[in-house]
Protein backbone atom coordinates (compact mmCIF):
# COMPACT_ATOMS: atom_id res chain seq x y z
CA UNK A 1 0.00 0.00 0.00
CA UNK A 2 1.49 3.30 -1.09
CA UNK A 3 0.18 6.45 0.53
CA UNK A 4 1.59 8.43 -2.37
CA UNK A 5 -0.37 7.77 -5.53
CA UNK A 6 0.56 10.01 -8.43
CA UNK A 7 -2.29 10.86 -10.81
CA UNK A 8 -2.74 8.12 -13.41
CA UNK A 9 -1.90 10.43 -16.28
CA UNK A 10 -0.87 8.69 -19.47
CA UNK A 11 1.94 9.87 -21.71
CA UNK A 12 0.47 11.65 -24.71
CA UNK A 13 3.09 10.63 -27.23
CA UNK A 14 5.98 8.23 -27.79
CA UNK A 15 7.60 10.52 -30.36
CA UNK A 16 10.56 11.13 -28.05
CA UNK A 17 11.26 7.38 -28.00
CA UNK A 18 11.30 7.24 -31.80
CA UNK A 19 13.67 10.20 -32.04
CA UNK A 20 16.01 8.84 -29.37
CA UNK A 21 16.20 5.33 -30.80
CA UNK A 22 16.48 6.32 -34.46
CA UNK A 23 19.21 8.86 -33.73
CA UNK A 24 21.14 6.44 -31.49
CA UNK A 25 21.02 3.58 -33.98
CA UNK A 26 21.69 5.89 -36.93
CA UNK A 27 24.77 7.37 -35.27
CA UNK A 28 25.98 3.92 -34.28
CA UNK A 29 25.60 2.74 -37.86
CA UNK A 30 27.41 5.83 -39.14
CA UNK A 31 30.27 5.24 -36.70
CA UNK A 32 30.69 1.59 -37.61
CA UNK A 33 30.39 2.35 -41.34
CA UNK A 34 32.90 5.18 -41.10
CA UNK A 35 35.35 2.95 -39.22
CA UNK A 36 35.11 0.27 -41.90
CA UNK A 37 35.26 2.84 -44.71
CA UNK A 38 38.27 4.61 -43.21
CA UNK A 39 40.09 1.32 -42.82
CA UNK A 40 39.43 0.34 -46.44
CA UNK A 41 40.47 3.81 -47.58
CA UNK A 42 43.75 3.64 -45.65
CA UNK A 43 44.65 0.30 -47.30
CA UNK A 44 43.60 1.70 -50.69
CA UNK A 45 40.65 -0.64 -51.18
CA UNK A 46 38.09 2.20 -51.21
CA UNK A 47 38.27 5.77 -52.41
CA UNK A 48 35.44 7.35 -50.42
CA UNK A 49 34.94 5.88 -46.93
CA UNK A 50 32.39 8.57 -45.98
CA UNK A 51 29.84 7.11 -48.41
CA UNK A 52 29.96 3.82 -46.54
CA UNK A 53 29.33 5.68 -43.29
CA UNK A 54 26.25 7.39 -44.74
CA UNK A 55 24.81 4.10 -45.99
CA UNK A 56 25.46 2.44 -42.62
CA UNK A 57 23.68 5.32 -40.88
CA UNK A 58 20.54 4.75 -42.96
CA UNK A 59 20.73 1.01 -42.32
CA UNK A 60 21.17 1.66 -38.57
CA UNK A 61 18.14 3.94 -38.50
CA UNK A 62 15.94 1.31 -40.17
CA UNK A 63 17.28 -1.39 -37.85
CA UNK A 64 16.58 0.82 -34.83
CA UNK A 65 13.03 1.45 -35.98
CA UNK A 66 12.42 -2.28 -36.34
CA UNK A 67 13.92 -2.95 -32.92
CA UNK A 68 11.72 -0.26 -31.38
CA UNK A 69 8.55 -1.70 -32.91
CA UNK A 70 9.46 -5.14 -31.55
CA UNK A 71 10.33 -3.77 -28.10
CA UNK A 72 7.12 -1.73 -27.82
CA UNK A 73 5.00 -4.75 -28.77
CA UNK A 74 6.64 -6.82 -26.04
CA UNK A 75 6.58 -4.01 -23.46
CA UNK A 76 2.90 -4.80 -22.76
CA UNK A 77 4.14 -7.77 -20.75
CA UNK A 78 5.94 -5.44 -18.33
CA UNK A 79 4.24 -3.43 -15.54
CA UNK A 80 3.64 0.29 -15.91
CA UNK A 81 5.77 2.67 -13.87
CA UNK A 82 5.00 6.19 -12.64
CA UNK A 83 7.60 8.89 -13.23
CA UNK A 84 8.19 12.06 -11.22
CA UNK A 85 5.61 13.95 -13.31
CA UNK A 86 2.86 11.48 -12.48
CA UNK A 87 2.90 9.87 -15.94
CA UNK A 88 2.35 6.14 -16.29
CA UNK A 89 4.43 4.46 -18.96
CA UNK A 90 6.59 1.47 -19.80
CA UNK A 91 10.15 2.77 -20.22
CA UNK A 92 12.29 1.62 -23.13
CA UNK A 93 14.23 -1.55 -22.44
CA UNK A 94 17.87 -0.74 -21.79
CA UNK A 95 19.12 -2.99 -24.58
CA UNK A 96 17.45 -0.76 -27.13
CA UNK A 97 20.04 1.94 -26.37
CA UNK A 98 22.81 -0.29 -25.02
CA UNK A 99 23.23 -2.04 -28.40
CA UNK A 100 24.12 1.14 -30.34
CA UNK A 101 26.44 2.22 -27.51
CA UNK A 102 28.15 -1.19 -27.63
CA UNK A 103 28.60 -0.86 -31.38
CA UNK A 104 29.79 2.74 -31.38
CA UNK A 105 32.43 2.52 -28.64
CA UNK A 106 34.80 -0.01 -30.29
CA UNK A 107 34.23 1.64 -33.67
CA UNK A 108 35.30 5.01 -32.26
CA UNK A 109 38.31 3.41 -30.61
CA UNK A 110 39.30 1.85 -33.94
CA UNK A 111 38.85 5.18 -35.72
CA UNK A 112 41.34 6.76 -33.30
CA UNK A 113 43.90 4.12 -34.34
CA UNK A 114 43.12 4.36 -38.06
CA UNK A 115 43.30 8.15 -38.32
CA UNK A 116 46.45 8.21 -36.21
CA UNK A 117 48.16 5.81 -38.60
CA UNK A 118 46.70 6.96 -41.89
CA UNK A 119 46.50 10.76 -41.51
CA UNK A 120 49.21 13.23 -40.69
CA UNK A 121 46.99 15.29 -38.35
CA UNK A 122 46.11 14.39 -34.76
CA UNK A 123 42.99 16.56 -34.77
CA UNK A 124 40.61 13.82 -36.04
CA UNK A 125 42.01 11.38 -33.45
CA UNK A 126 41.34 13.88 -30.66
CA UNK A 127 37.80 14.45 -31.97
CA UNK A 128 37.05 10.72 -32.11
CA UNK A 129 38.52 10.27 -28.62
CA UNK A 130 36.21 12.95 -27.26
CA UNK A 131 33.26 11.34 -29.00
CA UNK A 132 34.19 8.00 -27.41
CA UNK A 133 34.19 9.61 -23.97
CA UNK A 134 30.76 11.09 -24.66
CA UNK A 135 29.38 7.75 -25.83
CA UNK A 136 30.83 6.03 -22.74
CA UNK A 137 29.14 8.64 -20.55
CA UNK A 138 25.85 8.02 -22.35
CA UNK A 139 26.31 4.26 -21.92
CA UNK A 140 26.79 4.71 -18.18
CA UNK A 141 23.49 6.59 -17.97
CA UNK A 142 21.72 3.92 -20.03
CA UNK A 143 23.10 1.17 -17.78
CA UNK A 144 22.08 2.87 -14.54
CA UNK A 145 18.62 3.82 -15.84
CA UNK A 146 18.05 0.23 -16.97
CA UNK A 147 18.98 -1.12 -13.53
CA UNK A 148 16.58 1.35 -11.90
CA UNK A 149 13.78 0.31 -14.26
CA UNK A 150 14.37 -3.36 -13.47
CA UNK A 151 14.25 -2.67 -9.73
CA UNK A 152 10.98 -0.73 -10.01
CA UNK A 153 9.43 -3.41 -12.21
CA UNK A 154 10.35 -6.05 -9.63
CA UNK A 155 8.70 -3.89 -7.00
CA UNK A 156 5.51 -3.71 -9.06
CA UNK A 157 5.62 -7.49 -9.50
CA UNK A 158 5.78 -8.02 -5.73
CA UNK A 159 9.48 -8.94 -5.53
CA UNK A 160 9.96 -6.41 -2.73
CA UNK A 161 13.09 -7.74 -1.00
CA UNK A 162 15.08 -8.05 -4.21
CA UNK A 163 13.86 -4.68 -5.44
CA UNK A 164 14.90 -3.00 -2.18
CA UNK A 165 18.37 -4.56 -2.39
CA UNK A 166 18.75 -3.32 -5.97
CA UNK A 167 17.57 0.17 -5.05
CA UNK A 168 19.97 0.37 -2.12
CA UNK A 169 22.87 -0.65 -4.35
CA UNK A 170 21.94 2.01 -6.89
CA UNK A 171 21.43 4.67 -4.19
CA UNK A 172 25.01 4.13 -2.97
CA UNK A 173 26.71 3.43 -6.31
CA UNK A 174 28.94 6.10 -7.78
CA UNK A 175 28.78 4.25 -11.10
CA UNK A 176 25.09 5.14 -11.36
CA UNK A 177 24.14 8.57 -12.66
CA UNK A 178 23.14 11.24 -10.15
CA UNK A 179 19.53 11.21 -11.37
CA UNK A 180 19.29 7.43 -10.89
CA UNK A 181 20.79 7.66 -7.39
CA UNK A 182 18.22 10.33 -6.52
CA UNK A 183 15.34 8.25 -7.92
CA UNK A 184 16.52 5.15 -6.02
CA UNK A 185 16.74 7.07 -2.74
CA UNK A 186 13.31 8.59 -3.29
CA UNK A 187 11.73 5.21 -3.93
CA UNK A 188 13.38 3.82 -0.80
CA UNK A 189 11.97 6.76 1.17
CA UNK A 190 8.46 6.04 -0.10
CA UNK A 191 8.85 2.36 0.77
CA UNK A 192 9.87 3.42 4.26
CA UNK A 193 6.65 5.43 4.51
CA UNK A 194 4.53 2.40 3.67
CA UNK A 195 6.25 0.61 6.55
CA UNK A 196 5.54 3.48 8.94
CA UNK A 197 9.26 4.24 9.20
CA UNK A 198 9.57 8.00 9.54
CA UNK A 199 13.32 7.87 10.20
CA UNK A 200 13.94 5.91 7.00
CA UNK A 201 11.73 8.24 4.97
CA UNK A 202 13.55 11.36 6.16
CA UNK A 203 17.00 9.81 5.78
CA UNK A 204 16.47 8.49 2.25
CA UNK A 205 14.57 11.52 0.93
CA UNK A 206 17.50 13.89 1.22
CA UNK A 207 16.72 16.94 -0.89
CA UNK A 208 17.95 16.71 -4.50
CA UNK A 209 18.80 19.77 -6.54
CA UNK A 210 15.98 22.37 -6.46
CA UNK A 211 15.91 22.22 -10.25
CA UNK A 212 15.29 18.46 -10.25
CA UNK A 213 11.85 17.06 -11.07
CA UNK A 214 12.23 14.86 -7.96
CA UNK A 215 12.58 17.89 -5.66
CA UNK A 216 8.86 18.18 -4.91
CA UNK A 217 8.51 14.43 -4.30
CA UNK A 218 11.43 14.45 -1.87
CA UNK A 219 9.99 17.44 0.00
CA UNK A 220 6.50 15.98 0.46
CA UNK A 221 7.99 12.62 1.46
CA UNK A 222 10.11 14.30 4.12
CA UNK A 223 7.04 16.20 5.35
CA UNK A 224 5.15 12.98 6.05
CA UNK A 225 8.28 11.39 7.49
CA UNK A 226 8.62 14.27 9.97
CA UNK A 227 4.98 13.81 11.00
CA UNK A 228 5.56 10.09 11.59
CA UNK A 229 8.55 10.93 13.79
CA UNK A 230 6.65 13.59 15.72
CA UNK A 231 9.08 16.35 14.71
CA UNK A 232 8.36 20.05 14.95
CA UNK A 233 5.34 21.06 12.87
CA UNK A 234 7.19 24.10 11.53
CA UNK A 235 9.62 21.67 9.87
CA UNK A 236 6.69 19.87 8.24
CA UNK A 237 5.27 23.18 7.03
CA UNK A 238 8.61 24.15 5.53
CA UNK A 239 8.78 20.85 3.58
CA UNK A 240 5.24 21.33 2.28
CA UNK A 241 6.03 24.84 1.08
CA UNK A 242 9.04 23.51 -0.82
CA UNK A 243 6.91 20.74 -2.34
CA UNK A 244 4.21 23.03 -3.73
CA UNK A 245 6.52 25.81 -4.89
CA UNK A 246 9.30 23.89 -6.65
CA UNK A 247 9.55 21.95 -9.92
CA UNK A 248 7.06 19.10 -10.11
CA UNK A 249 4.62 20.80 -7.73
CA UNK A 250 1.61 19.97 -9.91
CA UNK A 251 2.35 16.25 -9.84
CA UNK A 252 2.63 16.09 -6.03
CA UNK A 253 -0.32 18.36 -5.20
CA UNK A 254 -2.64 15.47 -4.18
CA UNK A 255 0.05 14.07 -1.88
CA UNK A 256 0.75 17.51 -0.40
CA UNK A 257 -3.00 17.96 0.24
CA UNK A 258 -3.13 14.74 2.25
CA UNK A 259 -0.14 15.73 4.37
CA UNK A 260 -1.72 19.18 4.83
CA UNK A 261 -4.85 17.59 6.31
CA UNK A 262 -2.78 15.61 8.81
CA UNK A 263 -0.71 18.68 9.68
CA UNK A 264 -3.83 20.77 10.38
CA UNK A 265 -5.33 17.92 12.44
CA UNK A 266 -2.23 17.78 14.61
CA UNK A 267 -1.91 21.55 14.91
CA UNK A 268 -5.51 22.78 15.13
CA UNK A 269 -7.65 19.74 15.92
CA UNK A 270 -10.29 17.57 14.28
CA UNK A 271 -12.77 20.30 13.36
CA UNK A 272 -10.22 22.32 11.41
CA UNK A 273 -8.83 19.15 9.78
CA UNK A 274 -12.32 18.15 8.65
CA UNK A 275 -12.85 21.51 6.96
CA UNK A 276 -9.52 21.31 5.16
CA UNK A 277 -10.03 17.67 4.16
CA UNK A 278 -13.42 18.44 2.62
CA UNK A 279 -12.13 21.56 0.89
CA UNK A 280 -9.17 19.73 -0.69
CA UNK A 281 -11.19 16.61 -1.53
CA UNK A 282 -11.33 15.69 -5.20
CA UNK A 283 -11.05 12.85 -7.72
CA UNK A 284 -7.25 12.86 -7.48
CA UNK A 285 -7.22 12.49 -3.68
CA UNK A 286 -4.71 9.90 -2.45
CA UNK A 287 -5.42 6.87 -0.30
CA UNK A 288 -4.05 8.71 2.74
CA UNK A 289 -6.39 11.65 2.11
CA UNK A 290 -9.38 9.33 1.81
CA UNK A 291 -8.38 7.46 4.98
CA UNK A 292 -8.09 10.68 6.98
CA UNK A 293 -11.46 11.92 5.73
CA UNK A 294 -13.07 8.54 6.44
CA UNK A 295 -11.93 8.63 10.08
CA UNK A 296 -13.04 12.25 10.47
CA UNK A 297 -16.50 11.49 9.09
CA UNK A 298 -16.84 8.36 11.20
CA UNK A 299 -16.13 10.34 14.33
CA UNK A 300 -18.94 12.70 13.32
CA UNK A 301 -21.29 9.74 12.84
CA UNK A 302 -21.65 10.30 9.09
CA UNK A 303 -21.88 7.73 6.31
CA UNK A 304 -18.57 6.77 4.73
CA UNK A 305 -19.63 4.29 2.05
CA UNK A 306 -17.96 6.31 -0.71
CA UNK A 307 -14.64 6.27 1.17
CA UNK A 308 -14.63 2.78 2.67
CA UNK A 309 -12.68 1.03 -0.08
CA UNK A 310 -10.26 -1.89 -0.05
CA UNK A 311 -7.31 0.46 -0.54
CA UNK A 312 -8.33 2.68 2.38
CA UNK A 313 -8.90 -0.29 4.69
CA UNK A 314 -5.51 -1.66 3.65
CA UNK A 315 -3.83 1.57 4.66
CA UNK A 316 -5.75 1.81 7.97
CA UNK A 317 -4.73 -1.71 8.98
CA UNK A 318 -1.22 -1.53 7.51
CA UNK A 319 2.04 -0.30 8.97
CA UNK A 320 1.51 3.30 7.88
CA UNK A 321 -1.98 3.49 9.38
CA UNK A 322 -0.71 2.09 12.67
CA UNK A 323 2.11 4.66 12.70
CA UNK A 324 -0.31 7.62 12.48
CA UNK A 325 -2.08 8.12 15.85
CA UNK A 326 -5.00 9.94 14.22
CA UNK A 327 -5.85 6.83 12.18
CA UNK A 328 -5.76 4.33 15.05
CA UNK A 329 -9.07 2.82 16.22
CA UNK A 330 -10.66 4.57 19.18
Amino acid sequence: MNAFEAPAEEQESDSWAWVTVLVAWGLAGATVGTAIGATLQVVSLLQNGAALGLGAALFGGFAGGGALILERSRSEQRPELVDTRGHRSRPLHGLLLAIPVGLALPALGWLVVVVSLGWSSWVPAVVFSMLAVGVAWGGQRVWSSHRLTLALERLELGQRDRAVRDLELLARSWLASRGVRTAARLNLAMLALTEGDGDGAVDWADAPSPSSAAYAWAAVTRALGHLLRGDALDEVEDCLQKAVSGPGARAVQPEADAVRVLLVWRREGEAAARLVAEELWGPAATTLHRALLLVLRRQSGEAVDDLDTEEVEGLLHGALGRAIPELRPR
